[in-house]
């Protein structure tokens, strides 16, 4: 729909010629893939492997899905959050002492000058 049919004429100084053009009908065929046979098939083959994976080429989402689905260690993943949710609390806690920190400081050289 809406793309012209019709021939064109390429021109050039030696030669002219015509290009027409078709189109071709495109047949769509979609793959369905099982993902649990595929699951227990990876989980199985690295049973007693290293895996390497690239800290460049993988985010963390995809890291989840290969800890929940391929390798089935949930409970790694759920250390780790945690682990993470205590970083963010440390985190924040430092921040709000140096802010009262920095507060303190600036009161202090108020009552100085």
């Amino acid at each position: 729909d809406g793309v012209p049919l019709h021939p064109i004429v390429i021109e050039s100084a030696t030669n002219q010629s015509f290009v027409t053009r078709r189109l071709i009908k495109e047949t769509i065929r979609l793959q369905v893939f099982e993902l649990f046979p595929y699951i227990w098939d990876f989980s199985s083959q690295i049973k007693e492997q290293r895996l390497y994976i690239d800290r460049k080429t993988m985010d963390m989402n995809s890291l989840e899905i290969l800890i929940i689905y391929g390798l089935k260690m949930e409970d790694e993943l759920r250390t780790f959050r945690n682990e993470i949710q205590v970083a963010k609390i440390q985190y924040e806690e430092k921040k709000k002492h140096e802010i009262d920190t920095i507060k303190k400081d600036c009161y202090i050289i108020s009552n100085l000058a």
